[in-house]
């Protein structure tokens, strides 16, 4: 019988998966549900996945023998076993507003878009609205002196029913 090595990039059963973004954190799976059956946005090439920064290249060492990796880490042991029912999965962009600048934060599904890319596939995505990305933000960690001085998704409150 072989062992099986537990991976970490992996969903565990546990019944959360979030994902944070310095200060900021999305709900992943409130995410999900939210646009469950959801048709992909647009498919990102491979070469907008290497401009967000994830690491399309595979990491290679200098003559010192130094690795650069990009700020996204990628576990190539991760890649290898993710299911192809997965890959079909779209990726999820989350726009957060702060101080009236909209950003652009992938929230799930690097690994997938760093797989298929390497590939040479275009990587399917879902652009969440503000309303959905306010729904799937965790607010617990931001008083409302905090949003109001940082301007984080002013002007809006989360739908009723939405944990904070």
């Amino acid at each position: 019988m072989t062992e099986t090595k537990e991976c970490r990039q992996c969903p565990n059963g546990k019944n959360y998966e979030h994902y944070s973004f310095f200060a900021y954190e999305w709900d992943v799976k409130k995410a999900r549900e939210i646009t469950a059956g959801r048709q992909p946005d647009r498919m990102a090439t491979p070469d907008e996945i290497r401009k967000y920064g994830l690491q399309v290249d595979p990491p290679r060492k200098d003559e010192n023998g130094a690795t650069y990796i990009s700020l996204f880490y990628t576990n190539d042991e991760h890649l290898a076993h993710i299911p192809e029912e997965k890959l079909r999965e779209p990726i999820l962009f989350a726009p957060i507003i702060v101080g009236g600048t909209t950003s652009y934060v992938l929230i799930d599904g690097s690994h997938r878009a760093v797989r298929l890319a390497r590939e040479g596939k275009n990587v399917p995505a879902i652009v969440l609205t503000p309303q959905e990305s306010l729904d799937s933000f965790i607010l617990r960690k931001f008083t409302p002196a905090d949003r109001r001085r940082m301007k984080l998704f002013p002007k809006m409150k989360q739908s009723k029913g939405v944990k904070k």
